[in-house]
C-alpha cells in the first residue's frame, strides 16, 4: 500500500503517468481493488494514458487458495520474467 493511494491524489495521476511511456504495477494480490486498478480508474477520462498502464497481478485462479507467498505467487502467475516489458 502506498500513501498516495487515496481520493485526494487521484487528480494528480494523469500528470504523473504522462511523464512515462509505460507504467508497470506489480501486485501480489488480485487486480480487483488493487493499486493498478485504482491508477487506471484515476485515468478514466484519458484513454491514451490508461493504455500506458501494465498491471501485473495474481490470476483469479488464486482466489480461495491458501499457502506460502512462494506458493501463491506460483499459482497466481507471478513467477514469470517480466523484464522484457521494461
Amino acid at each position: 500500500t502506498l500513501p498516495l493511494w487515496s481520493m485526494a491524489c487521484k487528480s494528480s495521476q494523469p500528470e504523473q503517468v504522462a511523464r512515462f511511456s509505460n507504467v508497470i504495477t506489480l501486485e501480489n494480490h488480485l487486480h480487483d481493488a488493487g493499486f493498478g486498478s485504482w491508477l487506471i480508474e484515476s485515468l478514466s477520462e484519458n484513454r491514451e494514458l490508461r493504455a500506458r498502464i501494465i498491471n501485473i497481478a495474481y490470476d483469479s485462479v488464486v482466489a480461495g487458495s491458501v499457502g506460502s507467498e512462494h506458493y501463491l505467487n506460483l499459482v497466481g502467475g507471478l513467477t514469470k520474467n517480466y523484464t522484457s516489458m521494461v
